[in-house]
């Protein structure tokens, strides 16, 4: 169907039976491009690597980003990445996007998440999945 396109990788160009237009079309040759997979339900997929993602912000006060940080770097995990985006409520507030090591149900990681709670206005886990 012409009238329908897609940006995706070769393997899911043979998985689906699609066929691929064109090739290398970002406009920087060192560009990445991340794909995920959104379900609302769980990854059943547990490999003996897993990395999750979390969305939070932080309370507005002195040291709340390095307290939320410092938890992690305590637990010995080990954070993939962290960005930041401005926050549509209000100046200078950013919500954060982070990837770390290890699976959410992992009794470590979820005590630094409940002990997270002190410096943050709320988080979400965006979930766990195999590492790639």
């Amino acid at each position: 169907n012409i009238q329908h396109a897609a940006i995706g990788t070769e393997f899911a160009s043979q998985k689906y039976g699609l066929k691929i237009m064109s090739s290398n079309i970002e406009d920087n040759p060192s560009n990445i491009t991340r794909f995920l997979i959104i379900s609302k339900r769980e990854n059943p997929l547990k490999e003996e690597k897993m990395k999750t993602s979390l969305v939070y912000v932080v309370k507005h006060v002195p040291g709340a980003l390095y307290q939320v940080l410092r938890l992690f770097s305590e637990a010995n995990i080990n954070l993939l990445k962290i960005e930041s985006r401005p926050r549509r409520k209000g100046r200078w507030e950013y919500i954060f996007l982070m990837d770390f090591e290890g699976d959410k149900d992992d009794p470590k990681i979820k005590k630094v998440l409940d002990l997270m709670n002190q410096n943050v206005i709320w988080y979400k886990i965006l979930g766990s999945y195999p590492y790639s």
